[in-house]
């Protein structure tokens, strides 16, 4: 059928209008539609995730020493655990296992009960234990919870007196480190003997205190060792401040070797420790040191000692020396007895060669002392001597003595004290600031102290 040009240009535009309408309204209808929820995109509130509950701060040195003898120990309760599921516990530690140990413990239960037990985390180092729960629920739903192992940390007297117990569980091994990364005080105990009959391995104070130690030796007439430590035994002991109450360290044995850090010292050494208090025997062949009593293969180092001494023969620093080494450290004392040295009380020189070594080292005496027979740095029968090295010592000792500078006044001291530079220091012993190993006190009317003091 023909149509006119003049009627189809119309039709041709109501057309496409119509077409329009047609394709656009789905699109109005849509939107302007209220969307409704879907509830797979909001399912409601996440389910509670379980969570551990631990028992304990820390694992200290005492619950270590539990697990050591096989106890087992409660050490968390669940919450929020789904009810009567079985589960599986392992525990990883952030530095690893101990020699000798290549799995990391791993329990299974089930959360009838509320809380879970463990045997075996002494065979971590210490660090950080990080417990991880896989609950059998069908969803491995998973809790977690951290505590520090602190099984060679020191935080209080009760710490210090399980080394001896933990030494024998760790079967003496040497290369344990002890820790004090705090100030401890004993309370008002006397104690009978050394807190810690053997030190085996180190012992760091990082520079913290112990005080208020009292120690009076049981009367029962032999040879011991009396100190903080009894014996340090191919070990260390540095960074330590110790303070003694105002009864101090005494024996009443006619035979005894005394010292604030150790008694003995073996094949070890003390560094950069310092003792302040009395340390007095009654024993006519007692040996008395500030810092230890009898030194033998060991070395001193960065040492002071402040306080009075009492023996059969006393030394500033310490006891007796026999083969072994003093440098960088001072004497204040106050001495009583029969034989002193400002710095050694007793030499064993002569026997199979030895020598010792006195190096930037200072006695400084109060008066008025009373003993019998006062030397400047230590007991000198001419034979003795020659088994010496000496260099840089100070001593206001009336009796002169080969190697020591005698001084006079605490101004004459300090003067030499603060030119006094040190060098060729033994391997691991760090220098002091521009190698000056004294200081000017709070007091400079009194003798310097050391660097770190």
């Amino acid at each position: 059928m023909f149509m006119s040009p003049v009627l189809y240009k119309p039709m041709k535009r109501i057309y496409f209008l119509l077409l329009f309408v047609i394709l656009a309204a789905p699109a109005c209808k849509k939107d302007n539609t209220t969307p409704q929820d879907d509830p797979d995109e909001n399912p409601g509130p996440d389910p509670v995730k379980p969570t551990l509950n631990f028992k304990y701060a820390r694992l200290d040195m005492a619950l270590i020493r539990a697990f050591a003898n096989n106890e087992e120990i409660t050490m968390a309760t669940f919450v929020d655990a789904p009810a009567g599921t079985g589960y599986t516990c392992e525990v990883t530690g952030s530095n690893g296992m101990k020699p000798g140990n290549v799995e990391n413990v791993r329990i299974t239960g089930t959360t009838g009960a509320s809380e879970f037990a463990f045997r075996g985390l002494q065979r971590y180092k210490d660090g950080k234990l990080t417990f991880k729960v896989t609950f059998n629920d069908g969803k491995n739903t998973v809790a977690e919870g951290s505590i520090d192992k602190e099984e060679f940390v020191v935080r209080g007297y009760k710490d210090l007196m399980l080394i001896d117990q933990l030494r024998t569980i760790m079967k003496y091994d040497r290369s344990i480190v002890y820790t004090q990364p705090v100030d401890i005080a004993f309370p008002d105990t006397v104690f009978a003997k050394a807190p810690v009959s053997s030190l085996r391995g180190a012992y760091d104070g990082q520079g913290h205190k112990i005080t208020n130690f009292t120690l009076t030796a049981a009367n029962n007439g032999f040879n011991e060792f009396v100190g903080l430590f009894g014996v340090v035994d191919s070990s260390t002991v540095k960074n330590l401040r110790l303070e003694l109450s105002a009864a101090g360290i005494t024996s009443p044995n006619m035979s005894s070797d005394l010292g604030g850090i150790a008694g003995y010292a073996v094949a070890s050494s003390v560094i950069n420790c310092s003792v302040k208090g009395a340390i007095q025997s009654a024993g006519e062949y007692s040996i008395t040191g500030g810092i230890t009593g009898f030194t033998s293969y060991s070395r001193i180092i960065g040492c002071s000692f402040n306080g009075i001494l009492k023996g059969g023969n006393a030394g500033g620093i310490t006891g007796n020396l026999f083969f072994s080494y003093v440098n960088m450290s001072y004497a204040v004392t106050k001495f009583t007895g029969n034989v002193a040295g400002g710095i050694v009380g007793m030499v064993s020189e002569g026997i199979n060669g030895s020598q010792d070594t006195l190096l930037n080292t200072y006695a400084y005496i109060l008066e008025p002392e009373t003993v019998q027979y006062l030397f400047s740095l230590f007991p000198d029968p001419s034979n003795y001597s020659r088994g010496y090295v000496i260099n840089n010592c100070f001593s206001n000792a009336k009796a002169p003595q080969t190697g020591a500078t005698l001084y006079s006044t605490t101004t004459e001291l300090n003067g030499l004290l603060a030119n006094l530079t040190v060098s060729n220091l033994p391997e691991g012993i760090a220098a002091p600031p521009a190698d000056k190993p004294f200081k000017a006190g709070a007091d400079p009317a009194k003798p310097a102290v050391l660097w770190w003091e």
